[in-house]
């Protein structure tokens, strides 16, 4: 088994031999690494990473990480403009690219989608050489006011469907979840059925601040999402969704990940409240779904019990066939080979994690 682990200070590339886990020296050391991936099409590793100082950046590996080449960062077109609120009311400022938070495969070899801090998709056919702007979503965005939650606006989440590559859902923090059934040129607001306590309209057509959207590998059709007000799934793309938070020891957390044979099975890690953020009751729990959210079991053998103040990130779990693994804000890093009945820990005192995928055959 292999992991890529996007972390505060670097992406590590860790490795289960026969004599045990092994962390390699970070790239990237000192940067943040908001994400990582393989494209499974050629086999290259990409990075996305925020500095403080420097801001956003691309890298692409084409030798298993042994050299970097930065890749040219998506950038807003001169005019483009977001509100920016001031002690002297609000005005507008140009749109720049804070951070990079999810990269995916989608085409032909060349093509990627970017999702991005302040609310925007990008896409480049050309392995990042040139990028395009979604100016349909990013219309959207502003008409619809899309506001910032802890970490900015961030477009976190992009799921395309497999049978039909002009279709997709792409899920923002704090916008929801929006649909596009032809290739980027509109998008529909998808979040009938989802509450938000924390605005004056229960149930708005957008301004969710949905954490994480995951889409069935099974059927298109299926999509869970882990919201800031509780867990939702949908069995009809998105069109209604129905709240399956019930059973959990809390409704808020950041990260959902579902089973490749099975979409109605799914794993979230709650955390207590939003405004306390760590482990619900100081114990570290995995909740698993096996009936499409109709109830939770919480899974705890081998995860600390006691005194945890850990939480996982949107990006900072993964599955794949039987294995679960995931990583904390306390730079913990735990796996599971039987679905999460019993868990090991792989490393600690890592620095805080963003993100965890599971790389290569397992």
């Amino acid at each position: 088994m292999k992991l890529l682990v996007g972390s505060r200070k670097g992406l590590f590339q860790i490795e289960r031999r026969n004599d045990g886990w092994h962390v390699q020296d970070p790239h990237f050391i000192g940067v943040p690494c908001l994400n990582a991936l393989r494209d499974p099409r050629d086999g290259s590793l990409w990075a996305c990473t925020g500095h403080g100082h420097w801001g956003a950046k691309l890298y692409v590996s084409r030798n298993d990480g042994a050299d970097w080449t930065e890749v040219k960062c998506p950038a807003f077109p001169e005019g483009y403009e977001v509100a920016a609120v001031t002690e002297f009311g609000h005005r507008k400022e140009p749109a720049v690219v804070k951070n990079l938070y999810t990269l995916v495969p989608s085409g032909p070899d060349g093509h990627y989608l970017v999702g991005t801090d302040p609310g925007a998709l990008f896409a480049t056919t050309d392995a990042g050489e040139s990028w395009t702007v979604n100016d349909a979503l990013w219309t959207l965005r502003n008409e619809h006011n899309w506001f910032e939650g802890g970490g900015g606006v961030m477009l976190h989440s992009i799921d395309v469907d497999p049978r039909d590559p002009n279709r997709m859902h792409i899920a923002v923090s704090c916008g929801g979840v929006y649909e596009t059934r032809d290739g980027g040129k509109s998008w529909t607001p998808r979040n009938q059925g989802v509450v938000v306590d924390f605005l004056p309209e229960r149930y708005p057509a957008y301004g969710q601040d949905t954490h994480m959207l995951a889409r069935g590998s099974q059927s298109a059709d299926v999509l869970w999402q882990q919201n800031h007000c509780g867990n939702m799934r949908s069995t009809d793309s998105g069109l209604t969704w129905t709240d399956v938070t019930e059973g959990l020891p809390s409704p808020i957390g950041f990260a959902i990940t579902m089973d490749e044979a099975d979409d109605s099975v799914a794993w979230t890690v709650p955390m207590h409240s939003d405004e306390v953020r760590i482990a619900p009751d100081a114990a570290l729990v995995v909740c698993r779904s096996d009936d499409g959210g109709q109830s939770w079991q919480e899974l705890r053998k081998g995860l600390p019990q006691r005194h945890c103040y850990d939480i996982v990130f949107r990006h900072a779990l993964d599955s794949r066939n039987n294995s679960v693994v995931f990583g904390t804000t306390c730079g913990n890093l735990f796996a599971s080979e039987n679905r999460g009945e019993l868990w090991t820990g792989i490393a600690s005192h890592l620095p805080p994690i963003h993100s965890v995928k599971l790389d290569g055959a397992l």
